[in-house]
């Protein structure tokens, strides 16, 4: 279970123009939403469907009552900013860190590791260096299984792996 009780507290302290400190002891309610029916289940006062001392009632929170509480967040983050959390926003293929080992080879890049490794940096000492600062998501073609499978083969990568 994620639900859980924060507690901690608020403290302010002022010197001028006249000094004023304060102290206050809080606590808030973490609540994951698919979390809610079982995180009320069986307590005396918590409550989601049924008056108590502390309840939690939907219908005064976001959207309409009917829609679950998880789906109206969603919905108002997908309209707010354009997507759904979890769904990719962007990624980096090749950092900056990876960009000066990487070579062209066609359509794709060969990435070889920073340390040297002599039979691997002989075998592809006739490749141009890409020249790139960084490759992510936003600027690639996506391979098909058939071409990354030649590629594969191409470079005697499929070899290599089943020894």
């Amino acid at each position: 279970m994620h639900s859980c009780i924060y507690e901690g507290q608020v403290r302010h302290r002022r010197f001028s123009p006249a000094p004023h400190t304060f102290k206050y002891k809080l606590f808030y309610v973490f609540l994951d939403l698919d979390e809610l029916d079982h995180a009320f289940k069986n307590r005396w006062f918590w409550s989601a469907n049924r008056p108590s001392l502390a309840r939690f009632k939907r219908s005064d929170y976001l959207g309409d009552k009917n829609t679950p509480l998880k789906q109206a967040v969603l919905d108002c983050v997908q309209e707010k900013i354009g997507i759904r959390p979890g769904e990719k926003i962007h990624e980096v293929l090749v950092s900056r860190y990876e960009a000066k080992n990487t070579l062209e080879s066609g359509k794709y890049f060969i990435i070889l590791p920073p340390v040297m490794i002599t039979r691997l940096n002989n075998k592809y000492l006739n490749y141009k260096s890409a020249n790139i600062k960084e490759f992510n998501s936003r600027n690639t073609y996506r391979l098909s299984k058939q071409e990354i499978t030649a590629m594969l083969k191409k470079e005697d990568w499929l070899k290599s792996l089943s020894k």
